[in-house]
């Protein structure tokens, strides 16, 4: 008997030693995933919910022609009693394919419904997955080029199973912001400062991707209020210092409405979140 070097996935797949292999690499993802839930990236397989739907659909057909053949075997049928255990299997059969059919709809609504990750973790799972060498496998045994490359675009296909819940003005933070900042400004007196005997041998200087760790959720909103407080002062202050210059009645009038506008519109675009911030703001 010949030793099978594949799973029975299909040709081309991981073996189970591949497997067991890729789960016991990538020990350090876990552990990164446990703290940063947000970056608990997973395959929400489109395709293969609409496979099964179909096939689901096909059993639900099957068991509805059987059925009226059955009833109408037995109506014409000039036999007193038809089988009891007969009408109950093709009643269970029918009933077990809608209730299957069912459930494979409602699994695949929240499958695709699923919130997709954020820039900033999609890149954390990139780096512990480690894409950029070739041939190396996801912890799911296939090959890890399926989540793409450091700053590539996020296939349509994954999702997160802890959404960061960030408000608009937050996640344009988080992921715009935060790696200059880093890089830039913080990072480099940081190593500087690690540089000294009494520092070096105590904390060793960090790479670039754990100085990524010490900026959370709580933190990024904090930042996100102040910048909403701050915009929503500059929006007021900026009719206000207009009309001081525009003395005309008449472009005083049409520069009024059009500062309210851009008070909505930037409210709008800050999140629902922000909508008190900019009530008491006014007020």
């Amino acid at each position: 008997m010949s030793r099978r070097t594949s799973s029975d996935q299909g040709d081309g797949g991981p073996s189970v030693l591949e497997r067991i292999k890729a789960l016991h690499d990538h020990n350090e993802l876990f552990t990164m995933i446990a703290e940063f839930p947000q970056a608990g990236i997973h395959n929400t397989f489109p395709e293969e919910w609409a496979l099964a739907i179909a096939y689901a659909e096909s059993e639900v057909y099957r068991c509805r022609r059987a059925l009226e053949c059955f009833q109408r075997k037995n109506i014409q049928s000039k036999e007193p009693n038809p089988s009891e255990d007969e009408y109950k299997n093709i009643m269970d059969d029918f009933l077990n394919a809608m209730l299957l059919l069912g459930r494979i709809v409602e699994a695949s609504r929240k499958m695709s419904s699923s919130t997709p990750p954020s820039k900033k973790s999609m890149d954390r799972y990139r780096i512990f997955s480690r894409v950029e060498k070739s041939g190396i496998r996801g912890a799911n045994g296939e090959m890890a080029s399926m989540y793409g490359q450091m700053g590539e675009p996020i296939p349509f296909y994954l999702a997160t199973v802890n959404d960061e819940d960030l408000q608009p003005m937050a996640r344009f933070i988080s992921e715009w912001l935060l790696d200059p900042l880093v890089d830039y400004i913080l990072a480099p007196p940081r190593d500087l400062l690690l540089k000294l005997p009494m520092y070096k041998s105590k904390y060793p200087v960090e790479s670039k991707e754990s100085r990524r760790r010490i900026f959370n959720t709580k933190t990024v909103s904090a930042v996100a209020e102040t910048c909403v407080y701050t915009l929503a002062i500059l929006i007021l202050v900026a009719p206000i210092a207009t009309f001081t210059v525009v003395e005309e009645q008449s472009l005083r009038i049409i520069i009024m409405p059009l500062f309210c506008l851009v008070l909505v519109v930037s409210a709008q675009l800050m999140g629902s979140d922000a909508m008190p911030l900019y009530t008491l703001v006014v007020a």
